[in-house]
Parts: C-alpha cells; sequence; structure tokens
C-alpha cells in the first residue's frame, strides 16, 4: 500500500492488476503492456499424441504454498480412482527433497510415486518446450496468480491448459475455447476438467489452435515493443519542461 500510495504510472497485462491499481493507486495512470516470452516458445507447435495408450499431464510449480502443490495430490488422487487408462503427472521445478513437498506428503500420508507423479526439478526453457511437447494437457492450480508465464507459454505451444481461475488468469483464455478453468482448490473439479480434455480430442486440437493464434498475438515481441517505447514516450512527454 506505502508503494502504491507514491507511484504515478504502472504497466500491467490483465484486468485484474488494473482493477487492484485504481483503488491502491488512485492517482496513477495505468498503461496496458504484455510481455514477451522466453524466445524458445516461439515457434514449436503442440500436436495430440493420438497412439500413446498413457495421458501425460505437466505443470511447473515452486516451493510455495499459493501455487497449489496440495491440490495436485489431490486431484492426482481422483484420477488414480477413475482413469482406467495410465498417467503420469508431471512437474517441473520441484524436487523431491522441497520442503513444502514433504510437508504436504506428511500430512496426506502418500508418496508422490503412488500418485503417478514425476517430481522433475529444474528445467532449462529448451527443455520445458519438450515437455510441452511431450504433454497431453498442461495443469495450472494457483491459488492466486496475474499473468503466469507458464500458461502463456504453454498456449505459445499449443498445449491444451486446464487451469484455476484466478487473479488475471480469466483475461488469458476464454473458458472452453482456449482452455479450461476451474475453481481454485478444487480436485475435483479440475480432475473433471482433465477428463474432459482426455475425452474429447477434437475439443482439445480447437482449444489448442485457438491458444496458440491467441498467444501470438498476445505475447508479439515486435507489437510489445512498439507498446512499451509509447508508454515511456508518453510518461516522459508529461514531465518534460516547458520551453
Amino acid at each position: 500500500q506505502e508503494i502504491f500510495s507514491h507511484c504515478q504510472y504502472f504497466t500491467g497485462r490483465t484486468p485484474w492488476d488494473r482493477r487492484l491499481t485504481m483503488p491502491l493507486s488512485p492517482q496513477a495512470k495505468y498503461f496496458h503492456c504484455d510481455e514477451v516470452m522466453r524466445p524458445q516458445f516461439y515457434g514449436p507447435q503442440w500436436e495430440p499424441h493420438h497412439d500413446r495408450e498413457k495421458l501425460v499431464i505437466m505443470t511447473t510449480i515452486r516451493g510455495n504454498i499459493f501455487k497449489g502443490l496440495r491440490s495436485i495430490y489431490d486431484t492426482s488422487a481422483i484420477l488414480k480412482l477413475l482413469m482406467d487408462t495410465p498417467f503420469e503427472l508431471r512437474l517441473a521445478g520441484i524436487s523431491p527433497d522441497n520442503e513444502l513437498l514433504t510437508m504436504v506428503e506428511q500430512k496426506l500420508g502418500v508418496n508422490h510415486k503412488e500418485l503417478n507423479l514425476n517430481l522433475m526439478g529444474n528445467k532449462t526453457p529448451d527443455e520445458l518446450v519438450e515437455e510441452l511437447l511431450h504433454a497431453d494437457i498442461f495443469m495450472h492450480p494457483s491459488f492466486i496468480d496475474n499473468s503466469p508465464n507458464s500458461v502463456c507459454e504453454a498456449m505459445l505451444v499449443g498445449t491444451p491448459v486446464v487451469s484455476s481461475n484466478v487473479g488475471g488468469i480469466p483475461g488469458l483464455l476464454v473458458e472452453g475455447e482456449e482452455g479450461l478453468l476451474v475453481q481454485p482448490g478444487d480436485p475435483y473439479a479440475m480432475a473433471g476438467a482433465i477428463l474432459d480434455i482426455h475425452r474429447n480430442p477434437d475439443w482439445a486440437a480447437r482449444m489448442s489452435e485457438n491458444a496458440r493464434k491467441r498467444g501470438a498475438v498476445r505475447n508479439d515481441p515486435d507489437r510489445i515493443l512498439e507498446e512499451l517505447l509509447g508508454v515511456y514516450q508518453t510518461v516522459v512527454a508529461q514531465h518534460a519542461p516547458v520551453v
């Protein structure tokens, strides 16, 4: 609140952060300016894995309580009860020795291997692209977020997205057309959305194509460069000395 009370200008990317700025910094001017993703995610294109018997779900997560690690465990437990076909949930960004992960497993009395969770640790951008191309679904279970790079990167590649409906995420994709949104902290809704995509491959392919088109426009580097330069030019012009 202290920082917001003194700032005169903000740039943001979603309706959520714009609306937060309005009451926290009513004196400020807000500019919309999207974000350039890492170069490795521009170009590669996801394709459906029709001939594979195993469902592969991928997510990126850190050892942060707000990122939904517990939801991943609960969702995977539900999928184990409901799915006849094998599945694997691959987690990039977290290792078996993570403190929060240890706490979650002690609380639930389970081991990640029992729930088909593959803890892969940190991955390079090139490795993350390969994971997205290999996956059938990208899952984002966060409890709070603005415009998570992981969701934007998945959309650029075209991996079908299932995400919690929080923060600025509903401004990133259209529900049912470019991905699926579910209530945060609801593993049954998350599992149901995953099953929905798994059982409707043609729908998943259409959402993949739509998401790639949205990402290509939103995260276009040339457009964002022009947009950002325009922001700075506006701010500088407002403070230029009168001659």
